[in-house]
C-alpha cells in the first residue's frame, strides 16, 4: 500500500465560514499550493510583496506533500500586489476585504480526497471489511503530525517536569527512526560530547535549525538551558508541550478502547493505538489534560490519572512556572469522530477516498481505521 506517492494524491481544502466581506484593512485570500509548508509558503509571499510574514494569519498548518487550500489573511496589503506574486506551486485568489483576520476560530473542518495505491489483496479485503465500521465513526486520535519526529511528547514532559537540560538533550542528541545517516550521526556526537557547545556547533547540519539556534546559544551561556529554549518561538516550544499533551490522550483512549471492545492494536511511534472491531456508537467528550482539568470517576479519568502518575506529572506541572508562557488549561475532545460525505470508490485497482472531518481530527487516523486486519 502506497499513499502520498505523489502530491496529487492527497488533496485537502478547507472548509470555513467566511465573514462578510466588504471593506477593511485585511485582505482574505484562498492559497493553493504543492509540495510547500504553509509556513514556508507564506515566508515567501510576504517576501514578494516586501513586507513581514506577521503581517499574515491563517486558520492552521497544512501538508507539505500534497495539494492543499486553505484561507489566508493578510494586514495592509493591496490586492493587486498579492496578484503579482508568481511562485512555483502556489495559486493566489485574492477573494474581498474584511476588517478582521483570519483565525483558527474560522475553520470548521476539512475535506479530504486521497489515493490510495498498490494494495495486496489483504488490504482490499481488510477495506471491504472495516469501510461500514469506520463510517460509523473511528477513534479520535491526535496523528503522527503532532509527534514531529517521535520525540516531541517526551521533550514536552521533560519540559514540564522542569528538566530542562533534558528537554534540550532530547532535541539535539536522541537519535530518531529514519533520519538522514548526516543527521544520526550529528546527535551520537552531541551524545558523546554533552557540554563541548563549540565543537557540536562546527559539525550541525545546516537544515537542523533549531538545534543551531540551541548551539549557538549554549556557547555563550553554557548551562542556562531554559534560556537556550527560550531561542526557539514560543509556537514550537507550545507543541512540544501540546504534543505530551496529544501523547496522553492517545494512550488513555487506546487503553480504554481495549478494556471496552474488542480491538487490533497497532505500533505508533513508543506505544501502540488500539482500534475497535465493531462500529461504535458512543458520543463521549474526552479530557486533554491540563491545569484546569477536573477528574471524574468515569473509567477514561481513572486511566488518565494513572498515567500521569506513572510519568510523575501533576495536573498543576501544566501551569509550567519555570516557563509560565507554556501554560496550558487542558481541552475536552471527542473521543470517537464521524466522517461526512465518506466515500470509497475503486480506480482501476487503487482507491480513492473521500470524506469530510470536523477541525482538529486526522485524515491519517481515518486511514489507519481502514486498513486493519
Amino acid at each position: 500500500m502506497k499513499i502520498k506517492e505523489k502530491p496529487e494524491d492527497f488533496v485537502v481544502e478547507e472548509i470555513i465560514d467566511l465573514p462578510e466581506l466588504t471593506e477593511g484593512e485585511y485582505t482574505y485570500f484562498w492559497l493553493t499550493k504543492k509540495n510547500w509548508t504553509t509556513v514556508r509558503a507564506i515566508q515567501q509571499i510576504a517576501k514578494r510583496c516586501g513586507v513581514s510574514i506577521k503581517r499574515f494569519k491563517f486558520a492552521g498548518t497544512k501538508d507539505k506533500f500534497a495539494i492543499t487550500k486553505q484561507l489566508v489573511s493578510v494586514w495592509k496589503v493591496e490586492p493587486p500586489k498579492l496578484e503579482r506574486v508568481n511562485l512555483a506551486d502556489i495559486d493566489i485568489e485574492v477573494i474581498g476585504r474584511c476588517d478582521e483576520r483570519v483565525s483558527l476560530g474560522d475553520l470548521k473542518g476539512n475535506k479530504f480526497a486521497i489515493m490510495i495505491r498498490d494494495l495486496s489483496k489483504k488490504e482490499l479485503e481488510a477495506v471491504r471489511e472495516r469501510k461500514e465500521i469506520v463510517s460509523g465513526g473511528f477513534p479520535n486520535y491526535f496523528g503522527e503530525q503532532r509527534f514531529g519526529r517521535g520525540n516531541t511528547h517526551l521533550v514536552g514532559k521533560s519540559i514540564l517536569s522542569g528538566d530542562l537540560e533534558g528537554a534540550v538533550k532530547l532535541i539535539l542528541a536522541k537519535v530518531s527512526e529514519g533520519e538522514l545517516e548526516e543527521t544520526k550521526k550529528f546527535r551520537e556526537l552531541c551524545a558523546n560530547n554533552w557540554g563541548d557547545w563549540s565543537v557540536l556547533l562546527k559539525e550541525v547540519p545546516k537544515y537542523l535549525g533549531i538545534e543551531s539556534s540551541l548551539l549557538n546559544y549554549l556557547i555563550k551561556n553554557k548551562t542556562d538551558f531554559g534560556g537556550a529554549l527560550r531561542k526557539l518561538p514560543k509556537k514550537i516550544r507550545k507543541l512540544y508541550v501540546h504534543a505530551y499533551q496529544s501523547y496522553l490522550f492517545n494512550k488513555a483512549l487506546s487503553e480504554y478502547i481495549k478494556r471496552k471492545y474488542e480491538s487490533e492494536c497497532l505500533d505508533f511511534f513508543d506505544f501502540e493505538l488500539c482500534f475497535p472491531k465493531e462500529m461504535v456508537v458512543e458520543e463521549i467528550d474526552l479530557e486533554v489534560p491540563g491545569c484546569s482539568t477536573f477528574f471524574g470517576t468515569s473509567e477514561f479519568d481513572i486511566i488518565l490519572k494513572d498515567l500521569l502518575k506513572e510519568d510523575g506529572i501533576d495536573l498543576s506541572d501544566f501551569e509550567c512556572k519555570r516557563m509560565p508562557e507554556l501554560r496550558s488549561e487542558g481541552v475536552k475532545r471527542k473521543g470517537f469522530i464521524k466522517p461526512d460525505d465518506f466515500s470509497i470508490k475503486d480506480m482501476d485497482g487503487d482507491l480513492r477516498v473521500s470524506f469530510y472531518l470536523t477541525k482538529g481530527a486526522y485524515a491519517t487516523i481515518l486511514i489507519r481505521s481502514l486498513f486493519l486486519g
